[in-house]
């Protein structure tokens, strides 16, 4: 066994860097300690070192990024995605990237920490990691290849001519390899994989998706071509067992929603599609009928009073219930109050965001302490998921009648007083309090057997 961790952490942590043990062997990319995210901002003290390296020393070793350590770190997974991005980035204002690290596949760079960077993802090629996230350092083992990981030169050796994060540049990475977000998710609809197990159909169908509605909007696809093309492949490459068949409209649905949202982004953006965003709607067959001709009772304009459209995922919120769900199912559900030629849920999706009652918002949320329903969070307009609690205040005879049977089932759990006591006191904050997090639970342990009681607040 090497011991990786406790020859190469020292150096590290006298440079400011907080290192910390990562496991091995199958797990080698996971750290060996609860709560390390804690050490994003301080080092751990010389007493935790030295017990790290008598009980880690033979681990892999993980950089923790954030103020702490000043560093950032982009993993790019796909490599033939890497010399792309090194000339986005060069175009961007990043001349040199001293600093490489390589694994099974992809590449990993890092940048200077700033306040405000915050991890993101770009779904199956590209993660962001920032603050309270870790990255793995050679020479550590990689779980798969068996092999260690390599650098092009050491880190410490560069640590001070890493370069800063360019502004603006998660939205170029956004908008070229996002599916849904004016990107296709890094996939060429000309060469898309020709076998899909089931574990990652649902992702890599969603990105080809993307990419057809992409390749609608910069005209290398017309709609029919689009759908086609589409469908033959989920049948062709996606793995398809009985127990869980493909849902084939869904992601068909998916296309036109992402080809909605891509000529919104163009049009919001001032690059407007070859046929503009009316026109290539029109081009797309996505309306075939106009909206005010629709027959009394139809369904549409109901749901467009109804349910609230979070912009930022296409999602529908349903104004009553708080259900959330995608267009598609609910598209199904009115299913039969609609005329929609041969169920073409995507005619039902396009008509529905263009109806003027339709209420839209830029995120839904749970915020326990704002009024339910429409807030406003810094100028933008949130749904808010919360509802309250549906209780009343109990005084006099209705708390013999209608509380102490929770009080007589507490007792009984728990004799010993304070315990109870206590316990009731933690379930009357969470009614009382609902916007204010408690950072534990209680955890009640009995014999083997004992059937679980449900109490609803």
């Amino acid at each position: 066994m090497r011991n990786i961790f406790g020859t190469e952490a020292p150096a590290y942590w006298a440079r400011g860097l907080a290192v910390i043990p990562l496991k091995t062997g199958d797990e080698g990319k996971r750290p060996a300690l609860n709560r390390w995210q804690q050490w994003h901002d301080t080092l751990p003290s010389d007493s935790t070192q030295r017990a790290w390296l008598s009980r880690h020393e033979q681990g892999n070793i993980g950089l923790v990024l954030g103020p702490q350590s000043g560093v950032v770190a982009l993993d790019i997974d796909q490599d033939n995605l890497v010399p792309e991005i090194r000339a986005m980035l060069r175009e961007a204002g990043v001349d040199d990237l001293p600093w490489e690290r390589k694994g099974k596949k992809g590449v990993v760079w890092l940048f200077k920490w700033r306040e405000g960077l915050k991890s993101f993802s770009v779904p199956g090629c590209i993660d962001f990691l920032g603050q309270g996230r870790q990255v793995v350092l050679p020479p550590s083992i990689h779980p798969d290849t068996r092999a260690p990981y390599i650098e092009n030169v050491p880190l410490l050796s560069v640590l001070d001519h890493l370069p800063e994060w360019p502004e603006g540049f998660e939205r170029v990475l956004r908008r070229k390899y996002q599916a849904g977000a004016g990107g296709s998710g890094g996939v060429d609809i000309d060469n898309l994989p020709q076998r899909v197990r089931k574990g990652g159909r649902d992702v890599m169908a969603t990105a080809v998706a993307g990419a057809f509605a992409r390749a609608m909007l910069d005209g290398q696809r017309d709609a029919d071509a689009a759908e086609y093309e589409l469908g033959e492949w989920l049948w062709r490459a996606l793995e398809n067992p009985a127990d869980d068949p493909i849902d084939a409209e869904k992601y068909k649905t998916r296309m036109w929603e992402f080809f909605r949202r891509d000529c919104e982004a163009a049009a919001n953006s001032g690059h407007l599609p070859a046929y503009g965003w009316r026109g290539a709607l029109t081009r797309a067959k996505l309306i075939d009928r106009d909206v005010s001709d629709l027959p009394e009772g139809d369904a549409l304009p109901y749901v467009a009073r109804r349910y609230i459209l979070d912009c930022s995922t296409g999602v529908l919120v349903d104004s009553e219930t708080g259900e959330i769900q995608e267009v598609a199912v609910i598209a199904r559900r009115y299913a039969p109050h609609l005329k929609l030629p041969g169920k073409r849920y995507d005619l039902f999706a396009v008509e529905l965001a263009q109806r003027e009652e339709l209420r839209r918002v830029d995120r839904i949320r749970f915020r326990p302490k704002a009024t339910p329903g429409l807030i406003d969070e810094q100028g933008r307009p949130v749904w808010n998921t919360w509802r309250g609690y549906v209780h009343n205040d109990l005084i006099g005879e209705a708390v013999d009648s209608r509380v102490q049977p929770l009080l007589d089932m507490v007792g009984a759990m728990f004799p010993n007083s304070m315990e109870a006591e206590h316990l009731l006191d933690w379930m009357a904050h969470v009614v009382q309090e609902p916007g204010e997090k408690i950072n534990w639970a209680p955890l009640i342990i009995s014999e083997a057997g004992c059937v679980s009681e449900v109490v609803e607040i």
